[in-house]
């Protein structure tokens, strides 16, 4: 592999468990006092800067290159089987706050609510593919983060944004659809 080592992957897999751990706090705490508290507040923002870790491992596949060492296949198999498990932990995430959202004020802001992160982490892997941003630097550097975001080329970050927000919104209903038929299927043996 060129550009990123396996350890680097595995460090993003590590990234990619934060949003899915800092859902279940944050789902406890919208259950007992939705909005209005700190503990909420705070928790939602750290979830929304560590939202993108999980999808942008799909992204480690432009560092896909022959390793002489091993066979061709097993970078392909290792690199994918990461981005489907960033991939997945993301979504657990979502699934978690889906529900809550759902369940205190409705299913359509449940589903803005999928559909916000999925532009917002979209955003975020760009600013962290090619700006190369990370979470904790909108607390280390935001003035230098504000004065990329001023000359960034938006119609170029508009494109990827759209595009990346398709490509993880379509696998978020897919998930949800299996779940879904697995829910009825349970209910419904016989059908």
């Amino acid at each position: 592999m060129h550009g990123i080592s396996r350890a680097g992957i595995c460090a993003n897999i590590f990234l990619a468990w934060v949003p899915c751990l800092l859902a279940i706090p944050l789902d406890f705490l919208l259950a007992r006092r939705p909005v209005r508290n700190v503990g909420v507040l705070l928790l939602g923002v750290l979830w929304l800067l560590f939202l993108p870790n999980a999808a942008y491992i799909v992204t480690d596949l432009v560092h896909w290159t022959k390793d002489k060492q091993l066979p061709r296949w097993f970078d392909w198999i290792f690199v994918t089987s990461c981005a489907w498990v960033g991939l997945f932990l993301g979504y657990e995430s979502i699934v978690l706050l889906h529900r809550r959202f759902a369940r205190t004020w409705s299913e359509a802001t449940g589903w803005s609510f999928v559909v916000a992160a999925c532009i917002l982490s979209s955003a975020g892997i760009y600013f962290g593919r090619f700006m190369r941003w990370n979470s904790w630097d909108v607390v280390r550097k935001p003035a230098v983060m504000i004065g990329q975001l001023v000359s960034a080329n938006f119609a170029e970050v508009a494109a990827f944004c759209v595009a990346y927000s398709v490509f993880t919104f379509t696998g978020y209903c897919m998930l949800h659809g299996v779940a879904a038929q697995a829910r009825r299927d349970v209910s419904d043996p016989s059908g």
